[in-house]
């Protein structure tokens, strides 16, 4: 059985994570309604393995610390983590972006202890302006929470190979395994089934989701 998380079990930090980004969220959906076409499976070549670094045990174990830092939520399911940080280190573009959050993480988790709500908002969502050094951090850890709550990248439909990834516009969300959106964080949290994806109790379509 797959991990449920109700709403109360993460904490403010939960709601915190979901509510700093829900205006991009909010703006992707509504971009991608206006194109009439969702492009849920942008195409793209995973790498053969990570840019520069193994997917060990110890770096997973950063990576869930990490998320649960950022989304609010713990525990995750591992297993999930697990495919989560795969993706994320085999994206071509994002592969160097995950091991410098992994790197950030660990400076303020010695030992894997979880960090300060205080030392998670300086290092990774800090305050504007942002040099390229911290704007990457920050909108890598973005792809984070997105990846855990809508199980999708948001990144640059057209990517230019001469700019940072996290500079391309306009971007579109890339969604991977069925399974992986129906899992995603944002359904428990407004207490809704997952749209176009089979089961929920009869006639959940026609409830309105927690607000």
């Amino acid at each position: 059985m797959p991990q449920i998380w109700k709403p109360g079990t993460g904490g403010p930090a939960a709601a915190g994570a979901l509510a700093t980004l829900w205006p991009g969220l909010a703006q992707a959906f509504v971009e991608e309604w206006e194109d009439g076409d969702p492009l849920c499976r942008v195409p793209y070549t995973e790498l053969e393995k990570p840019d520069g670094y193994e997917l060990d045990a110890a770096f997973l174990k950063s990576f869930i610390g990490l998320s649960e830092a950022l989304t609010g939520v713990a525990p995750i399911d591992r297993h999930l983590a697990n495919q989560l940080m795969k993706r994320y280190a085999t994206y071509p573009r994002l592969s160097a972006t995950l091991k410098k959050l992994i790197d950030a993480y660990r400076a303020i988790a010695p030992g894997n202890t979880p960090p300060s709500a205080d030392a998670v908002k300086q290092r990774f969502m800090p305050d504007p302006p942002l040099n390229d050094e911290t704007k990457e951090i920050n909108e890598g850890a973005k792809q984070i929470i997105y990846l855990w709550y809508v199980s999708a990248f948001f990144l640059p439909r057209f990517p230019d190979p001469a700019k940072p990834w996290f500079d391309g516009t306009p971007k579109v969300w890339i969604y991977d395994t069925p399974e992986q959106y129906r899992r995603a964080l944002l359904w428990s949290v407004i207490e809704a089934h997952a749209p176009m994806t089979t089961g929920g109790a009869p006639y959940h379509w026609a409830h309105r989701p927690v607000t």
